[in-house]
């Protein structure tokens, strides 16, 4: 069915002008796009999901996580 399909629309895209062609698929690009998530809007929900249980914590409790990290200045020498 799928193929019948495919064939019927290539008889009709076969005709049109080079202009006019370019311009279905790129409609068509656009929908295929838009039935899809983008890996980034993917990326999106997961990091909502995953810092879903730090949503209710304060400000402050925060700023005191990324203040007690430290940052160590020592050289690591190999030789």
């Amino acid at each position: 069915m799928e193929n019948l399909t495919v064939t019927k629309i290539m008889h009709l895209f076969e005709p049109l002008h080079f202009n006019v062609k370019l311009d279905l698929l790129s409609k068509l690009t656009e929908n295929v796009k838009k039935s899809y998530p983008t890996p980034e809007s993917e990326k999106l929900r997961l990091l909502d999901e995953l810092a879903g249980s730090w949503n209710d914590v304060e400000d402050e409790v925060i700023e005191d996580i990324l203040q007690s990290r430290t940052i160590s200045t020592r050289e690591i020498n190999l030789d």
